[in-house]
């Protein structure tokens, strides 16, 4: 008796904890979260998961890729599946043709760019995915968040996060008309790894985050750290060396951070912007002369916020997962769908304001979002093409 009453203790003991666990999933991943859509968007196709956006004069820059190997759950299946999944791409968009697209007129081609190996550029090319055309150098590219930055000397370059095998690099290359001309690999065994968006300051230096302290094919320990919401993410700055072979000299100015993703600065420099994905909240960092981050104030979200965007009145834009858990579940399976929102942030006033809601049905899970003149844009993870939305800004 004393052993049956025992065990069945036990066995209620573990009930209730299961019970404990899969509420908390629930509530942490906002599964009964209700969706009201609003905003009318204009889907584009002809990109696979523009997953970050940025802003050259008059171009949008994409950030494309395949990104079907981050479901690998082993360090050699992800080598394995980056190799099958072809190469990602940098791509630009015209932005006055894609304002009378938004607004229903023909909508302009995507001009993807790939590394043409005689002059180890990258010149537009619709044959994105053919990796013979890649110099050793870039055998892989997986491209994720990006940066411009434009120098006093009107040069403008693109910092690029490249996942490859084992690692991560930063690619930057330099804009002409509509060229991209590979200027440098910057690698750093302890600092450039499980990376995801990065910060041009200068031509020679930038921020970067590390959203997860354990990669995500790591299986177990990965999960562990995204579940529980662990603050392991953090911030470095680095600065490039004259030595094209010497890593770049890089230190850590923001840690403890869950989940760390976007990052961008305000028109004046003067201060950085963080959203945390695990924190729901978008933080403003202090920045001063030598580059060191301080902690100003931050604006708690209920979504997991995803790439940042700074428009030209000074205010952040995210595009955002309402649903993380639906996010997770689209992760491993494209073909379900994830609400998709963008929020706008006033950094002044320390308010928000959501500019489009969906359940994923036009475009699923949401990364990325831009807003030029009136017309907003929204780029997502891992499904085709993106959103043009007319007088939503």
């Amino acid at each position: 008796t004393t052993f049956t009453t025992t065990t069945m203790g036990w066995k209620l003991h573990a009930l209730g904890l299961l019970f404990a666990a899969l509420a908390y999933v629930a509530y942490d991943g906002a599964v009964f979260r209700k969706i009201e859509p609003h905003g009318k968007c204009r889907h584009v196709s002809g990109l696979p998961g523009i997953e970050d956006l940025a802003q050259a004069s008059e171009y949008l820059v994409l950030s494309s890729d395949n990104r079907s190997w981050i479901r690998a759950k082993s360090p050699r299946e992800e080598e394995v599946a980056m190799s099958e999944s072809g190469l990602g791409t940098i791509a630009l968009w015209n932005l006055h043709d894609a304002a009378a697209c938004a607004a229903g007129g023909t909508c302009p081609p995507f001009l993807p760019l790939t590394v043409d190996s005689s002059s180890y550029s990258l010149t537009p090319n619709s044959n994105h995915n053919d990796n013979t055309t890649f110099p050793r150098a870039l055998t892989h590219f997986h491209p994720h968040g990006l940066s411009v930055h434009t120098d006093e000397h009107n040069v403008t370059r693109i910092f690029v996060v490249n996942h490859i095998p084992h690692s991560d690099s930063i690619e930057i290359f330099r804009l002409s008309a509509q060229t991209l001309f590979h200027e440098r690999t910057v690698r750093h065994s302890s600092v450039i790894k499980n990376s995801n968006d990065i910060h041009a300051v200068s031509s020679r230096a930038f921020y970067l985050t590390r959203d997860l302290y354990y990669a995500r094919n790591t299986g177990f320990p990965s999960l562990v750290e995204q579940f529980l919401r662990m603050p392991w993410g953090s911030v470095s700055y680095c600065e490039i060396a004259e030595e094209l072979d010497a890593p770049p000299r890089c230190r850590e100015v923001a840690g403890h951070l869950r989940m760390p993703n976007g990052i961008a600065g305000s028109i004046d420099g003067h201060s950085i912007y963080v959203v945390e994905s695990l924190g729901r909240r978008m933080i403003t960092f202090s920045r001063d002369a030598n580059s060191n981050l301080t902690l100003k104030s931050d604006i708690l979200i209920d979504s997991a916020c995803d790439n940042v965007f700074v428009d030209a009145h000074g205010a952040v834009l995210s595009g955002c997962h309402p649903k993380p858990l639906s996010f997770l579940l689209h992760s491993h399976d494209f073909t379900s769908p994830a609400p998709s929102q963008v929020i706008r942030f006033n950094v002044t006033d320390r308010t928000t304001a959501e500019l489009f809601l969906s359940h994923g049905e036009d475009l699923s899970a949401s990364s990325a979002a831009a807003c030029v003149n009136s017309t907003l844009y929204v780029g997502a993870v891992f499904v085709d093409g993106l959103l043009a939305c007319s007088e939503l800004c």
